[in-house]
């Protein structure tokens, strides 16, 4: 893959490099939300489920639809690569205390926060009706409080 983006491809390729040592068996022990037949792993993001190829990374989306953008691709990579399951320990955490959370602080403030924010602006019903599309779930704080679940047995809360 020739680099020509070092802010999305740069990082992408290097974690493409270390998914093809990846051990299938490691994944599959660490996170029981992914799935590997052999060939494939299976994991949701977003209500969105996708299969990525293994060792020579390729991705599909299973609806058929687009595939996801390489922020979001890389995003993918580092879950399969360091990520493992969590128990709910009754409280939630802002993204900052999250693993890696400062890295992607800012990409996920501006590419989604501030998205949102100029997408929706004051019109609530519009957000409403986006965020239940995507079956996330009301809350009862704020204005129009919604949560997803992001991937795993992560949850979001916007």
């Amino acid at each position: 893959m020739q680099v020509e983006n070092h802010k999305e491809e740069a990082p992408f390729a290097h974690y493409a490099e270390l998914f093809r040592n990846l051990n299938p068996a490691a994944v599959t022990a660490r996170l029981s939300d992914v799935r590997w037949d052999g060939k494939e792993f299976t994991l949701s993001l977003l209500g969105r489920a996708f299969a990525i190829a293994h060792p020579d990374y390729a991705i599909r989306a299973l609806d058929g639809g687009t595939l996801p953008p390489l922020p979001a691709q890389t995003f993918l990579l580092r879950y399969l690569l360091e990520s493992k399951d969590v128990v709910w320990q009754g409280q939630w955490k802002t993204f900052r205390e999250m693993p890696w959370g400062e890295m992607y602080i800012k990409p996920y403030t501006g590419r989604v926060l501030t998205r949102a924010a100029f997408t929706f602006s004051t019109r609530l019903p519009a957000f409403k009706a986006a965020c239940e599309k995507m079956q996330a779930l009301p809350m009862k704080h704020g204005d129009a409080g919604y949560q997803f679940d992001l991937i795993g047995g992560y949850r979001m809360q916007i």
